[in-house]
């Protein structure tokens, strides 16, 4: 029910509050009193993040690095966190000033590389199938201090500085530490954002209910209406005797009646008790309008069908495009708002099922059959997996974005949504292929049209087009 149209949606929005907010490294700044520990210990500092990213088989100047295997024959080349070193934009400036001084560290990367291997604490990470990014953290604090800084072959070149202090060695080794426990908190940042799509969603599958839950509520305000006036001091003939055919309507009688709904609308919170005045001007609304006036003024019984017909015209109509509602919505929940158009489509699907395909209970009560959260575990499973993919390899479908930004375009310049919008597309693109290519081309294409600049639709589409055109040439995609 929850369908990727939505998922995607919620992606895109999660994404770019998560980039906005995300910092991969926060690099000590130089010292402000050049002391002499101080300006030591800085300069230990970036020796050691230079020496990490050569340990796994990367240039940090453009040289080969000696001793250690390359690439993908380097065991570390997969591991995170000197990935992220390296690709971090305020990292690669430091490097561009400071990579010169790598090549006199390079005769320690066997060694250490080799105590890394045999070390008992990354043969137990090596173990573990499928290591978060905390885990992994972890175990290079723990290679920083166990390894790294115990080796004779790095810190005898260290020591050889003229410069070295022990006190400014052991906290330059001290502030590698601070950065990689600074790194240790992106670990967080993903698994909040990741628990944060999981709660967009669930709140839109409560919208869900909470729509449904409308007819019955707007039913049961009338009737209270119809009560209190057969009760007034001197209540008129048609007070004492109302045309009860709303209060007595089929399908909300079979609403009331679907334990689902009243099962979840408890366990979440799921209601409109304390929204009296904006379901009463919602209620005038609904008794104001010509469908209660043609359903109310018939003779004859209405059927279930005719019920149901009623509350998708009321709810299509009156009630989910209202201000009333939209207020509402936006005092229960920042989502609501947002999702209300997708949601009301689903519930408006219920109803017409409703009148359609009758269900009853095991007493033969007639009970309305509400749609499942997710059509499969593959829709379950999709908004994690693209938002993950569109995180790991958010560098690479940049710099695919970047080679087809024209060039009277500033990249500086474009709106960091529709950024956010193609990377998630791409990552898409690439991570789903059986998924047809129009179909994520039109998805993000309103999504950036929608949710960005008002020509971002036009740009969006026109920049995936090259891009998966790129894609399919390089055999990365094949559809």
């Amino acid at each position: 029910m929850i369908n990727r149209t939505l998922i995607r949606l919620k992606v895109v929005q999660l994404l770019y509050s998560y980039l906005i907010a995300r910092v991969d490294f926060r690099l000590i700044p130089e010292p402000a009193r050049r002391t002499r520990d101080a300006v030591w210990s800085y300069a230990v500092y970036i020796d050691l993040l230079m020496f990490i990213i050569e340990l796994s088989g990367r240039s940090v100047d453009g040289r080969i690095p000696t001793g250690v295997p390359r690439q993908d024959s380097n065991e570390l080349y997969s591991l995170r966190v000197p990935k992220a070193l390296s690709e971090d934009s305020a990292v690669r400036e430091l490097l561009v000033k400071e990579g010169g001084r790598m090549s006199r560290l390079r005769g320690a990367l066997a060694p250490v590389y080799n105590r890394i291997l045999n070390s008992t604490v990354y043969t137990d990470f090596s173990r573990k199938r499928k290591p978060t990014l905390k885990e992994e953290t972890t175990m290079w604090q723990v290679l920083l201090t166990t390894v790294i800084a115990r080796s004779p072959e790095l810190t005898d070149v260290l020591k050889s500085d003229e410069r070295h202090t022990l006190a400014g060695l052991e906290k330059g080794f001290a502030m590698v530490g601070e950065t990689l426990e600074d790194f240790n908190q992106v670990s967080s940042m993903l698994t909040d954002a990741s628990n944060q799509l999981e709660t967009a969603l669930t709140k839109s599958f409560e919208l869900y209910h909470a729509l449904l839950l409308l007819p019955v509520e707007l039913t049961r305000l009338r009737e209270e209406q119809l009560v209190a006036a057969k009760n007034k001091y001197l209540p008129s003939h048609e007070d004492l005797n109302p045309n009860t055919r709303f209060i007595d309507n089929k399908f909300v009688a079979a609403l009331k009646a679907t334990p689902e709904l009243e099962k979840f609308c408890s366990d979440h919170g799921v209601g409109w008790s304390g929204d009296f005045y904006g379901m009463k001007d919602l209620l005038d609304r609904v008794v104001s309008s010509p469908a209660y006036a043609e359903y109310m003024s018939r003779e004859d019984e209405s059927t279930y069908e005719e019920d149901c017909d009623l509350w998708r015209k009321l709810l299509r109509d009156i009630v989910i495009p209202s201000d009333e509602l939209a207020e509402m919505l936006e005092s229960k929940s920042v989502y609501w708002n947002d999702d209300i158009q997708v949601m009301g489509t689903f519930v408006l699907k219920t109803v017409k099922q409703a009148g359609r395909e009758e269900h009853t209970d095991e007493k033969g009560n007639r009970i309305v059959a509400l749609l499942p959260m997710y059509k499969d575990d593959e829709d379950r499973r999709f908004g994690g997996e693209l938002f993950k993919a569109a995180v790991d390899h958010r560098l690479e479908y940049k710099a695919l974005i970047d080679k087809y930004v024209k060039s009277d375009w500033d990249p500086d310049r474009i709106a960091f949504m529709d950024v956010v919008v193609m990377l998630t597309a791409i990552a898409e693109l690439v991570r789903f292929p059986q998924i047809p290519l129009p179909v994520t081309m039109n998805e993000y294409t309103e999504i950036a049209a929608d949710y960005s600049m008002p020509r971002s639709g036009q740009f969006v589409n026109g920049l995936l087009y090259s891009a998966a055109q790129d894609l399919k040439s390089e055999g990365i995609i094949n559809k």
